[in-house]
């Protein structure tokens, strides 16, 4: 369980060192859909991990009421596409 509250921590903290590039360079408008794209995905990441910790929580109750806490709109982010799934190819 302290293995995924790792990752939640680990993706939080590149999400946070993507904002920190990002404002230290200028905050080039030019850059915007890529500093998205990378913290939206790596808050995704952190939600999938969150969610799997409290599916795997040996105290159900306490579960559901953390669930309830953390993800009050349920789980908000999606997977992100890259430019490759994006392009058609066919």
């Amino acid at each position: 369980m302290s293995a995924r509250l790792g990752d939640v921590l680990s993706a939080m903290y590149l999400a946070s060192m993507v904002l920190k590039h990002h404002d230290n360079q200028g905050r080039e408008a030019a850059d915007l859909p890529l500093v998205e794209w990378a913290c939206r995905s790596l808050l995704y990441q952190a939600q999938e991990q969150l969610h799997q910790f409290l599916r795997n929580f040996p105290n159900r109750p306490l579960a559901a009421v953390l669930r309830l806490l953390i993800f009050p709109r349920g789980l908000t982010y999606s997977p992100q596409a890259t430019a490759w799934e994006e392009t058609s190819w066919i």
